[in-house]
C-alpha cells in the first residue's frame, strides 16, 4: 500500500510542478489605431493558451483604466472553441470585464478564442493621451498571468509655424 502511496505520488509532483499559464497571450484586435472621445467601440481580445501545460485558462479580466471607458453597453461575447466550451458567465464590475468558465473546461493547452465588450469611451479623453489596458488570466490549478495592452488617443493637428512658436 506504501509503494502504490509513494509512486502515486512521485508521478503526481512533476505534473503540478508543471501547471502553468506561461506562454498564455492576450491580444487586442479591434479597434486599432486611435480612440476618439465619445465613441462606441467593440473592444476585442485574441486569448491565446499558449502554455504546454495541462492546466487551462478559466478566468480572463479586462481592466480599463479611469477615463478610457465608463458607459459600457454591457454587450459581451466570446467565440467557443467547441460546441459549449468554453461557457463563460459574463460580468462587468466598474471598469473590470470577467468571463469566469467554471464548469466547461475553459481554454485548454494551445487553444485559443475571442472575447469582446462594446464600450463608448468618455467625452473629455484629452488629444495624445495614451493609456493602458490590464489584462489578466487565471487558471484552473491557480496559475495567473498578466499583461497590458496600450491604447492612444489621436494628437490635435497643428501646423509647423505654431510649432516653431511655442519654442521662440
Amino acid at each position: 500500500m506504501k509503494l502504490v502511496l509513494l509512486s502515486a505520488l512521485v508521478i503526481a509532483v512533476p505534473l503540478l510542478a508543471a501547471a502553468s499559464l506561461d506562454g498564455s497571450t492576450v491580444t487586442m484586435v479591434s479597434p486599432l489605431g486611435f480612440l476618439d472621445p465619445s465613441t462606441t467601440y467593440t473592444f476585442a481580445f485574441h486569448v491565446d493558451n499558449g502554455s504546454y501545460s495541462s492546466e487551462y485558462i478559466r478566468t480572463i479580466r479586462i481592466i480599463f483604466p479611469n477615463g478610457l471607458g465608463g458607459y459600457w453597453q454591457y454587450t459581451m461575447g466570446f467565440d467557443e472553441i467547441v460546441s459549449g466550451r468554453p461557457d463563460f458567465d459574463m460580468s462587468v464590475s466598474l471598469t473590470t470585464c470577467t468571463w469566469t468558465d467554471s464548469y466547461s473546461g475553459g481554454i485548454h493547452m494551445l487553444e485559443d478564442t475571442y472575447i469582446w465588450v462594446d464600450c463608448t469611451t468618455f467625452s473629455y479623453i484629452p488629444p495624445g493621451a495614451y493609456a493602458a489596458i490590464h489584462w489578466e488570466l487565471e487558471g484552473n490549478w491557480g496559475s495567473d498571468l498578466d499583461g497590458y495592452i496600450y491604447v492612444y488617443t489621436p494628437v490635435e493637428k497643428q501646423s509647423w509655424g505654431s510649432i516653431k512658436a511655442m519654442f521662440k
